[in-house]
């Protein structure tokens, strides 16, 4: 029997549900208030992003330990890059919290989001300190988006429903597990042309993918020690399946 597939994104039909219509209202107020209004009429300089962005200078050395949390939910001016990530979080995320639950869903999202900007940080320094950075100003602009927890956002979408069909660029149709193998290559190709000191933060999109990765697998790991915990314990292989067929009803223990 093949697999049932279904067109995405062509298909606008996609419910809001609970955490993802949290997330969409949580990114667009701040958006509104700290991009457009703040930094836009009331104050003279991007100081949202530079105190709720993640800047790597000022969160490794000035111990702004918030910044890898925070960044992820500001965006820049330009409409294109909230209307984007909004969008997919909204396509991709309510398939995703459909599939593994609200709380899971929260739990893998902000993994996502905190764990891209770590591993950006991590990435980024090993660079500096081993090779030598030749444009240092990416040490001192911050990042803002949540591409990288959309980015890992798409990889569980692959991975739960990879035989699904995406349209790539709107017109070209490719299983979704394809389509994430070619954002990667794309992704790869563009940081490896363009380096670290390009207008898009490719690396922390990379880095969300690798998250995503490790977070499935550590998960499978841990459920499969639990698993095993369980049956090695004398507690559990005593359960059994009690009928009282006086009631003519089921009870289980």
């Amino acid at each position: 029997m093949r697999p049932r597939t279904t067109s995405f994104p062509i298909n606008f039909v996609v419910q809001f549900t609970p955490v993802v219509k949290i997330l969409l209202l949580f990114n667009i107020a701040l958006w509104l208030i700290g991009t457009v209004i703040l930094q836009g009429y009331v104050l003279e300089g991007n100081y949202v992003f530079y105190w709720l962005g993640m800047i790597p200078n000022a969160t490794v050395f000035q111990f702004k330990f918030w910044q890898p949390l925070t960044y992820m939910f500001f965006h820049s001016a330009n409409l294109n890059h909230i209307l984007f990530n909004m969008l997919l979080l909204w396509w991709v995320g309510s398939q995703i919290e459909l599939t593994i639950g609200s709380k899971r869903f929260l739990r893998f999202y902000l993994t996502c989001g905190v764990g891209a900007g770590l591993l950006y940080l991590m990435i980024l320094y090993g660079i500096y300190f081993i090779f030598g950075l030749e444009n240092t100003k990416v040490l001192y602009e911050p990042v803002i988006g949540a591409s990288g927890a959309i980015f890992g956002l798409l990889v569980a979408y692959a991975m739960f429903h990879g035989e699904n069909i995406i349209y790539f660029m709107m017109l070209f149709p490719m299983k979704a597990k394809y389509f994430v193998g070619l954002l990667i290559l794309i992704e790869s190709y563009v940081l490896l042309s363009q380096g670290l000191s390009g207008p898009v933060a490719n690396l922390a999109h990379l880095a969300g993918i690798a998250v995503a990765f490790l977070y499935f697998y550590f998960e499978k790991l841990w459920l499969r020690r639990l698993t095993n915990r369980l049956l090695k314990n004398p507690a559990s292989r005593r359960l059994k399946l009690v009928v009282d067929n006086a009631k003519k009803s089921e009870t289980y223990h």
